[in-house]
C-alpha cells in the first residue's frame, strides 16, 4: 500500500485530473532515490491481465478459434462472478466487444478499440471525428521539415 509505505494520495488514485489519471503521476514522496521524471519508484501495472485475456480472446477469434476465445473470455467473467457466455459467430465478437467495453471502462481502450474495429466513425458520430483522418495521429511538421527522407506527401490522410 502507498500510504503504508509512507506515501500519501490527496483523494483516490483512480480520480481523473484534467486528462491524466492521477494513479499514473508522481508524487514527490514516491521519488527517493529514484529518478522523478521519470517515474522509476513507482511500480503501476498499465496492462491489466483481465485486458490481456481479452486481447487474446480477439486473437482467438479473429483466427477461427472460437474454443479458446470463449476459454479467455469467460476467464475474465468468471473473475468477476458472472456466467460463461455460449456464443460463436458474430454473437462470440458481439460479447468480447461488450466485456472490453465494460470490463476496461475509463481505462482509456475504448478509442482505439473502435478505430481497431472499425466502428470509429459510427461510434464518435456526435462528435469531430473524421473517418479516414483521426484514426492515426499526423506526423509533427518539424519531422517533415527536418527529414529529408519524408515529404510533404508522405503526411497521414486529411492532416
Amino acid at each position: 500500500d502507498l500510504e503504508e509505505a509512507g506515501g500519501a494520495v490527496n483523494g483516490s488514485p483512480h480520480d481523473y485530473e484534467g486528462y491524466i489519471r492521477l494513479k499514473y503521476t508522481t508524487r514527490p514522496d514516491e521519488t527517493a532515490g529514484s529518478i522523478k521524471e521519470l517515474n522509476y519508484a513507482v511500480n503501476w501495472r498499465l496492462v491489466r491481465y483481465a485486458d490481456v485475456l481479452l486481447m487474446a480472446a480477439e486473437a482467438y477469434y479473429r483466427d477461427g478459434d472460437e474454443a479458446s476465445a470463449l476459454t479467455e473470455l469467460n476467464k475474465v467473467r468468471d473473475r468477476a462472478g458472472m456466467e460463461d457466455i455460449d456464443a460463436s459467430g458474430s454473437d462470440l465478437f458481439d460479447a468480447i466487444v461488450t466485456e472490453r467495453r465494460l470490463e476496461l471502462a475509463f481505462e482509456g481502450q475504448r478509442f482505439w478499440d473502435i478505430v481497431r474495429w472499425g466502428i470509429a466513425g459510427q461510434e464518435l458520430s456526435d462528435t469531430q471525428f473524421t473517418p479516414g483522418k483521426n484514426e492515426v495521429f499526423p506526423i509533427p511538421q518539424r519531422e517533415v521539415n527536418v527529414n529529408e527522407n519524408i515529404t510533404p506527401d508522405d503526411q497521414n490522410p486529411g492532416y
